[in-house]
């Protein structure tokens, strides 16, 4: 074989080594690509399930928190229901001395009505000694009324606040109640609140892991393929290179 045909020859041995190192750059990229995208799509999705699983850790972090909380308030409201029912008995003890103290002011104001009345007629008969007491008398009436309007006012006042009482025993027994039908829905088996929740927070953490595995996996997947690529491309830019030389001497010893 002549110097010409060897020359041919290894020019469309080179260009045939390119063309295949370009091929098998262009997979090689297109791989790459691939396996980047396929990373990305799992790294959104262990993202997306480590967000759900914190928000399941806080939710149950949450109800754990407000059962024990029911708890700490139950405990108060029993002893406020305790304190309201001595208060209440003291109440009615206070309404029921009240009703006795305004009895016996009405009685004491009506005698003292009556004791005036008798100075005033008595005025007529023995002038000195009871002129003295009608001023007196008069002041003992006013202020005998005065005193009937306060222990009046006592009754009232003695009565409102046994309403009262009775009305916050009534709204602690309402509460009492309505927390302890809250405890069972949260700590019933099966069905609770805390159950439920804990059985999606470890359903939350298999995803998790699962996608995370995942993850792992295409970043593997990933680095393998850009290994593949680097190499791929050191290739096919030797090639070129290889070819871009060999027409470089082709040239010049044509040129000679």
């Amino acid at each position: 074989m002549g110097f010409s045909e060897t020359k041919n020859a290894i020019i469309k041995e080179l260009i045939a080594n390119k063309k295949d190192k370009d091929k098998a750059l262009s997979i090689a990229t297109a791989e790459k690509a691939g396996k980047s995208k396929s990373l990305e799509s799992k790294t959104t999705i262990n993202d997306n399930d480590k967000s759900d699983l914190k928000n399941a850790d806080v939710n149950l972090e949450a109800s754990l928190s407000l059962r024990e909380a029911i708890k700490s308030l139950l405990g108060d409201v029993e002893l406020s229901s305790n304190n309201a029912d001595e208060l209440h008995k003291e109440a009615l003890a206070m309404v029921k001395i009240a009703h006795t103290t305004a009895l016996k002011t009405v009685t004491m104001a009506e005698l003292i009505d009556e004791l005036n009345i008798h100075i005033n007629n008595e005025v007529k008969h023995n002038k000195v000694i009871l002129n003295l007491l009608v001023k007196d008398a008069a002041k003992a009436v006013a202020d005998a009324k005065t005193a009937v309007t306060m222990s009046a006012k006592a009754l009232v006042d003695s009565l409102v606040a046994a309403s009262s009482v009775c009305h916050l025993r009534n709204s602690l027994s309402q509460t009492q109640t309505l927390l302890e039908a809250s405890l069972p829905i949260m700590t019933r088996k099966s069905d609770g609140l805390d159950e439920m929740l804990d059985e999606l927070k470890s359903k939350a953490q298999k995803i998790y892991d699962q996608s995370l595995k995942d993850k792992k996996a295409a970043e593997l997947v990933l680095r393998e393929a850009s290994n593949k690529f680097n190499d791929a491309t050191t290739q096919a830019n030797t090639a070129a290179a290889a070819l871009n030389a060999a027409n470089a001497a082709v040239g010049q010893a044509n040129a000679a």
